[in-house]
């Protein structure tokens, strides 16, 4: 339903069965605050992780005015993360989960290098500026990631026969 009582990372309902990746803040002085959320996704495919195409269906719930703003960047290191750019902004109020998104967030991650194993991390960042009280909430549905990968090198073994003679002229 949406409802929180204090800013982190929730699992919010929108309808009867759909849950979503939801970021919240709750605060009462006013200042500009942000919140993320990060997801860790581990490379098993055997090869190694060159790009990954990133889509996902946002929602918004605005309780008050002042502008919010839902950002992306990633990592392979989970230390120095990459803004990627904005996934979405919002001045406008609506005070309760819309049905459909309000938008959809499409990118493409490039000349990346993620080995069999290691991880890539993806991080949704929530910001409020000029609120006066609850800036409300983002919620990211149908993640969508499209790999490339590069298959592993492939060792081979070649063996020859010390029987066979060969005449080069």
């Amino acid at each position: 339903d949406g409802d929180d009582t204090g800013g982190t990372v929730y699992a919010f309902q929108n309808g009867s069965s759909n849950y979503m990746l939801g970021i919240s803040m709750v605060r009462n002085n006013g200042a500009d605050e942000s919140n993320a959320a990060i997801l860790r996704i581990q490379n098993n495919s055997g090869g190694t992780l060159t790009d990954v195409a990133v889509s996902a269906d946002i929602f918004y719930l605005r309780q008050n005015n002042g502008s919010t703003t839902l950002s992306f960047s990633y990592s392979t290191d989970n230390s120095t993360y990459i803004n990627e750019e904005t996934a979405f902004t919002s001045s406008t109020n609506n005070n309760a989960w819309d049905a459909t998104a309000n938008g959809t967030f499409v990118t493409t991650i490039t000349g990346i290098s993620v080995s069999d194993g290691d991880y890539i991390y993806l991080k949704w960042i929530w910001e409020a500026r000029n609120n006066a009280n609850n800036p409300g909430a983002a919620a990211i549905d149908d993640i969508s990631l499209t790999p490339t990968i590069v298959a592993a090198a492939k060792e081979s073994t070649l063996t020859l026969n010390s029987s066979a003679s060969t005449t080069i002229a």
